[in-house]
């Protein structure tokens, strides 16, 4: 504990120079003899600062040095690979009636049908009934660590986990499919009108994005202050905050029709490809696309990227949930 208690207080001194060493120098003029007639001043005086005497190493200081060397290579569509670690069967869901779902850092997954049903699963499968809603949720996002935001007709609401109670609801005008969390606020994919950006504070509602076109199941992504959109079956865009389109890419229709869109920490866009058993990789400019087929995946429809696990959650329309990791070759 003394040393300890010594190191927090000679750290600081370190830091902010307290202990290097001031060495006073004075240059005397070499005209000195003509001090009576041209010399103006004797010299000058300057302050020139040297390594402290003492030499200080943090070990935590070394450390973080060491790791902020590695150079951070960004990676390809063409490098990736993702391998099957579990699959976890959604409770007493029919045929074609998988909805939305999102997932929590800790890996607890939301997930909705067509029955109006919402519930919670854990990593082992084990299923919690939340509450059932008088329309379907077509799309969930994590506002808090207990909150979710459901989209549905003409609303959205806000509910808490652990009540299982709608704790509000906020009320527009128009059907809403995808929906994200960001900031304070909520995006959502509204038919006929576009993206719609809801502060949370005050319920106002404004346009990010006017369209026409978004039809049913138009889903987004958000990473590193872009928006990412599915729209008419075939089409994904890239949007900065401000509603400008940085780029569009037109999937291939022989390979099915797009749903759910997440993104991972290189900007590398994935598509779940209806109808497809695939997933479609967009580069980060959106000019590049690359299809992984998946054999075991029955139509594919919502993706979630998890960050810390460098995984993948795959929400199927069959009614299972799979985990997929995700790995990159050099």
């Amino acid at each position: 504990m003394e040393v300890e208690t010594e190191n927090k207080y000679l750290e600081p001194l370190f830091q902010d120079g307290s202990l290097y060493q001031n060495e006073l120098k004075c240059d005397i003029s070499e005209k000195i003899s003509d001090i009576l007639t041209t010399i103006t001043v004797f010299g000058s005086v300057s302050i020139e600062t040297s390594q402290p005497a003492i030499i200080y190493k943090s070990k935590k200081k070394i450390q973080a040095q060491i790791l902020s060397a590695i150079p951070h290579h960004p990676k390809s569509i063409d490098t990736i690979s993702i391998s099957l670690r579990s699959k976890l069967p959604f409770p007493a869901i029919s045929q074609s009636s998988f909805r939305g779902f999102t997932v929590s850092p800790s890996g607890f997954i939301v997930l909705s049908d067509t029955s109006q049903r919402l519930g919670i699963m854990n990593s082992c499968g084990t299923y919690d009934f939340i509450k059932k809603g008088l329309n379907s949720y077509n799309d969930i996002t994590f506002v808090d660590d207990i909150t979710v935001a459901a989209s549905t007709i003409n609303a959205i609401e806000i509910i808490n986990l652990d009540s299982k109670l709608t704790e509000r609801v906020i009320s527009f005008h128009g059907i809403c499919y995808g929906i994200r969390y960001y900031n304070g606020k909520l995006l959502c994919s509204v038919i006929s009108k576009g993206i719609q950006m809801i502060q949370l504070s005050n319920g106002q509602i404004t346009d990010l994005v006017k369209q026409r076109e978004p039809e049913n199941w138009s889903y987004l992504a958000i990473h590193d202050d872009k928006v990412y959109q599915t729209t008419s079956n075939y089409f994904v865009r890239c949007y900065t905050m401000k509603g400008e389109m940085l780029w569009e890419h037109i999937l291939q229709q022989s390979k099915g029709v797009a749903r759910g869109i997440t993104v991972d920490n290189n900007g590398i866009v994935y598509i779940a490809k209806y109808n497809g058993n695939s997933i479609a990789l967009l580069s980060p400019d959106g000019q590049r696309c690359r299809h992984l087929q998946i054999s075991d995946t029955k139509k594919p429809w919502g993706l979630h990227f998890n960050a810390i696990t460098n995984s993948m959650t795959v929400g199927c329309v069959n009614g299972t949930i799979e985990l997929y990791d995700i790995s990159y070759s050099h």
